[in-house]
């Protein structure tokens, strides 16, 4: 249950810091948290439209 929400919470995390990182990168205003979460956002995202897609 705990570990189900701590999942929970760094999906949303990681979903919004991916948007963040993809503005930033349009705006050309990035900084050291775009970077660091940038990348593993971005991947968290791909990952996440591959398995919704082989899910069904």
């Amino acid at each position: 249950m705990i570990a189900e929400t701590l999942y929970w919470i760094a999906k949303i995390y990681f979903m919004i810091a991916g948007f963040y990182y993809l503005y930033a990168l349009y705006t050309g205003t990035l900084d050291t948290f775009a970077h660091v979460t940038g990348i593993i956002a971005v991947l968290f995202l791909i990952s996440n439209i591959i398995w919704y897609f082989f899910r069904k």
